[in-house]
């Protein structure tokens, strides 16, 4: 609620005093102690400022406004109290992250010129967040088309282990997936320091010597590394880091964190990783998770199990929709392409070489690429895109 303000108090008629004073300047919404303040925050919420008494029966002030910061740490919460005790207000601070704390009796005009400023601060506060939101996505967004520059087969796999975590997300009812997601769209990055000669024999299957072999146990540090100091991407950094750990304590990094203390970003995409690998390999679902049930040691016990029944049922949904009519395909020139387009086709240059797999939704570093190809060497067309 854009510059709505909640006032909270045990007194009606302090609420009704608040409403006659300010009601005519302010969107205001009224709540007859701490319990009626939560369920009004909750459903009509969130506020841009909340105001509160200190002394109320059953959840002083204090108390109160640290609950509305677990609940939105955005919202600018404001005391007022008729005890001028030195105590009471570093507690305040300490435990609400108080922005203002007044005294009664205050001047309606000295409360105004606080909302105001609350106001003025909860606008600054969003107009952070929505500067780090969009500065984040389009760092992600880079990331995310390096990665693909880099090795579109090898992405490839990390859109489809995406794409499982988004199902097991929906399935399981996972709130704030979104760390998830992203770990599982970067889980890759750390292999763009290989050489390519590794890549290739490790996608077909063959033997790596032991120097090899050590360069790919540094991967999930190195990815972690890259990503560590860029805000609000920490946890998908720790996921990443012990993605290739065993719920056992063994593999990668190599270090005594096992079971429980591995992130469970980590122990998730550890199971789904494997599956992942198995299926784009040929095997059905319910084959991947019969392997993955004869490991032993490797993946969180509690977790497999979940996700076999999420892929069970993943897998029931897709024999029904084997039956229903097939997705729409068109045909396109490269001149006609535009970002957005999904392939449901490869993308080729004349020459043979892969430029982008099917699944890629065209993004301004993928025209680009395929502009300059078609410039250059050329383009096998018409593409196939999804209608």
């Amino acid at each position: 609620m854009p510059n709505a303000i909640l006032f909270v108090d045990d007194d009606a008629n302090v609420l009704t005093g608040y409403q006659r004073a300010l009601g005519k300047q302010f969107d205001m919404d009224l709540a007859l102690g701490p319990n009626d303040g939560i369920k009004k925050f909750t459903n009509f919420g969130p506020y841009s400022v909340v105001v509160s008494d200190m002394h109320m029966p059953g959840m002083d002030g204090i108390e109160f406004l640290a609950r509305i910061r677990e609940i939105n740490g955005d919202t600018v919460r404001m005391m007022l109290t008729g005890h001028a005790d030195l105590h009471v207000a570093m507690d305040a601070i300490n435990r609400g992250n108080i922005f203002r704390f007044l005294m009664k009796p205050c001047q309606p005009s000295d409360l105004s010129a606080a909302l105001q400023d609350g106001i003025g601060q909860y606008h600054l506060v969003m107009a952070e967040r929505e500067l780090l939101d969009k500065t984040l996505t389009a760092c992600v967004q880079a990331l995310v088309d390096l990665l693909a520059m880099f090795d579109d087969e090898g992405f490839g796999r990390t859109l489809a282990l995406r794409d499982l975590v988004r199902v097991l997300a929906k399935r399981m009812n996972i709130e704030k997936s979104w760390s998830l997601e992203m770990a599982a769209m970067l889980s890759y990055m750390g292999h763009i320091t290989l050489p390519p000669e590794i890549l290739l024999k490790r996608r077909k299957g063959q033997a790596l010597s032991e120097q090899e072999n050590a360069l790919m146990r540094r991967v999930p540090e190195i990815g972690h590394n890259i990503l560590k100091n860029i805000p609000r991407l920490e946890p998908v950094a720790q996921a990443i880091l012990y993605q290739a750990k065993n719920y056992d304590g063994t593999g990668y990094p190599d270090d005594s964190v096992a079971e429980r203390s591995i992130p469970i970003g980590s122990r998730i995409l550890r199971i789904l990783a494997d599956f992942n690998e198995m299926t784009l390999a040929g095997k059905s679902p319910q084959e991947a998770c019969a392997v993955l049930s004869g490991k032993t040691g490797c993946y969180d016990p509690r977790i497999l199990e979940k996700i076999k029944a999420c892929f069970a049922d993943m897998a029931l949904a897709d024999n029904a929709d084997d039956r229903r009519s097939p997705v729409a395909i068109s045909l396109t020139y490269v001149r006609n392409l535009h970002v957005g387009s999904v392939l449901a086709g490869d993308v080729h240059a004349k020459d043979g070489r892969l430029l982008i797999s099917a699944g890629h939704r065209i993004t301004e570093v993928f025209l680009a690429k395929i502009q300059n190809y078609h410039e250059t060497v050329g383009v096998v067309e018409p593409i196939r895109i999804l209608a």
